[in-house]
């Protein structure tokens, strides 16, 4: 194998973490060296042919920006359908049985969040290879410290065999070793950008399923007018619509290039495998003791 074969890199972002939103996302994407450095040059052309340097899932308010969030997203179906990378988005509710604790740490509620969703990513690749880690900027979090290391201990706490299976450690899951961690700007990473826009889709799919729902039942209508239309009223501010038309968009794309993304059993975006590189996980307690951790008060 290559050394360009042989270096997989890990971009990746979040969204709504903190104790502001009731969702949280993050969105990780992967691939060899190879494949990373063509999928940049790829979205590297996008913003250049727009004279843009960034764009981000909450910036998406008008015709232009909605256009380079498409042209991003169509970009990395076709990565995706040619796996030249995988992309894994981890959701979680903070107002489930894990998360409503009394002084809940979400720093280190996001720690965890970042194990799930790496565990997952790591297995999917299932691959002999020197991985190197490239977060977006985020002061918050020290990631050699508390995000590496924490990721590649397999045994979370050794001597309690509840938080073993708590976080569903194995004997056969070896987390290999971090490379390489370095964080980045995103506006010089558009690899970066693209994280943001899956995390920022999928979370606002779950954030405002029921309105996305309507919303798009009404464009179906109007495309296929009823003989018995139901008048369903949906009232959505200027700066959602243009959101919702890329997540409408997404989702008849994944439809085209047969991604696996389900919506129509619970009305947001969500997969029940990855074997088209794709992984959507809304994530669920595990067990009654699978709590977000609080913070210590000194």
């Amino acid at each position: 194998m290559s050394e360009s074969q042989s270096k997989h890199y890990i971009f990746r972002d979040e969204s709504g973490w903190d104790s502001d939103n009731q969702y949280g996302s993050l969105a990780k994407v992967s691939g060899t060296y190879v494949h990373t450095l063509e999928l940049h040059n790829a979205l590297l052309g996008i913003l250049n042919q727009h004279s843009k340097k960034e764009i981000k899932f909450k910036d998406i308010h008008n015709h232009k920006t909605k256009q380079i969030a498409n042209e991003f997203l169509n970009t990395s179906f076709e990565f995706l359908n040619a796996s030249k990378i995988k992309i894994h988005v981890i959701v979680w509710d903070k107002h489930d049985s894990r998360h409503k604790v009394q002084n809940r740490c979400d720093v280190e509620n996001l720690k965890r969040m970042y194990y799930h969703n790496m565990k997952s990513l790591l297995k999917s690749w299932n691959t002999e290879t020197n991985w190197h880690f490239y977060p977006d900027e985020f002061t918050a979090i020290d990631w050699q410290n508390d995000v590496v290391k924490y990721i590649e201990n397999t045994r979370l706490y050794p001597d309690n065999d509840i938080q073993q299976k708590l976080f569903e450690v194995f004997e056969n899951v070896k987390f290999p070793t971090i490379k390489g961690v370095k964080e980045l700007d995103s506006k010089e990473f558009p690899i970066i950008q693209l994280a943001d826009l899956y995390a920022g889709l999928v979370r606002t799919s779950r954030m405002e399923s029921e309105n996305f729902n309507k919303w798009c039942c009404k464009q179906n209508e109007k495309l296929q007018p009823s003989l018995f239309e139901e008048n369903i009223e949906v009232e959505i501010s200027n700066s959602l619509r243009p959101k919702f038309e890329l997540m409408h968009e997404f989702r008849e794309k994944s439809k085209t290039y047969k991604l696996g993304v389900n919506f129509s059993k619970s009305n947001y975006f969500t997969t029940f495998h990855d074997k088209r590189n794709l992984s959507i996980w809304h994530y669920e307690p595990q067990s009654e003791y699978d709590k977000a951790p609080i913070k210590i008060m000194k």
